[in-house]
């Protein structure tokens, strides 16, 4: 049998960026090849994320907290490569309607 050339990590698939509401679930997926494997971890805001060591980070309820900017990181014993950064917004439906409240009474040019 052919025994496989150990090769770095490279993304076939990178993660999306999303927007969501309070409460939605998080899901974000990238794809790496390589071998051996890759480990996967993804870090938020530079920070690593706990429990986030699969190719698929979900969480199921988020908050505002959970908004900021994401990177996936695969490795393995011959590399490692850094997903493109994306954006998740989280947006809270109290501050949304609090919001939208203050822009009706303030715009007196609208028909």
């Amino acid at each position: 049998a052919a025994t496989a050339t150990a090769t770095a990590p490279f993304f076939e698939r990178e993660p999306k960026g999303v927007d969501l509401w309070a409460g939605d679930e998080l899901r974000l997926e990238v794809k790496a090849v390589g071998y051996p494997r890759p480990e996967y971890v993804w870090f938020k805001d530079g920070r690593e994320v706990a429990n986030s060591v699969q190719d698929v980070y979900v969480k199921s309820r988020v908050s505002t907290e959970d908004a900021g900017i994401y990177v996936c990181v695969a490795r393995n014993p011959e590399g490692a490569i850094e997903s493109k950064e994306i954006m998740v917004k989280v947006r809270d439906p109290a501050i949304v309607q609090q919001r939208s409240r203050d822009d009706h009474s303030s715009s007196s040019s609208s028909p």
